[in-house]
Parts: C-alpha cells; sequence; structure tokens
C-alpha cells in the first residue's frame, strides 16, 4: 500500500507541467509576458471596453529591464492592468 502510494503521489506531482505548463522565466521580462499573455488569453472583455491589447504591451513592454527591482515591476504592471 505505501509503495503504491509513493508510485501515485510521484505520477501526480510530474504531472502538473503537463497541466500547468512550464515554468515561467523569473525575471522581469518573463514576468510581464506572462501576466500579459494570461490576460490575453483569459480576459473576456477587451473588445467590451474598446481595448486593443496589443497596443498595450507595445506601450508598457519597453518600461521593463533587467536590472529593474520588484516594486518597480509591480508598478509597470500594475499600470498596464488598469483597464
Amino acid at each position: 500500500m505505501k509503495k503504491m502510494t509513493l508510485i501515485l503521489t510521484v505520477v501526480l506531482l510530474s504531472s502538473c507541467q503537463i497541466f500547468l505548463g512550464p515554468d515561467p522565466d523569473n525575471n522581469p521580462r518573463g514576468i510581464f509576458d506572462r501576466i500579459w499573455t494570461d490576460f490575453d488569453e483569459t480576459y473576456a472583455l477587451m473588445d467590451v471596453k474598446g481595448i486593443n491589447w496589443n497596443d498595450v504591451y507595445n506601450k508598457y513592454s519597453p518600461r521593463i529591464s533587467s536590472d529593474m527591482n520588484d516594486r518597480q515591476l509591480f508598478e509597470v504592471c500594475a499600470d498596464m492592468l488598469k483597464l
């Protein structure tokens, strides 16, 4: 029984990436792109609100740099998401 539980646990933990996809890059660009993509794929009110999400990316993406701190990244993402 213990062996079966261990095998099942290993299989379930290893399958997380299948369902969730790969981990995003842990840097400002990767985090920003992941947030933008998540909203692009799931936010249903872009058309209703007249938002061109690609224009939003083009506006805020240049503000992302590899040397920015977490607070700066948060501020850019918060500004972007003020829909």
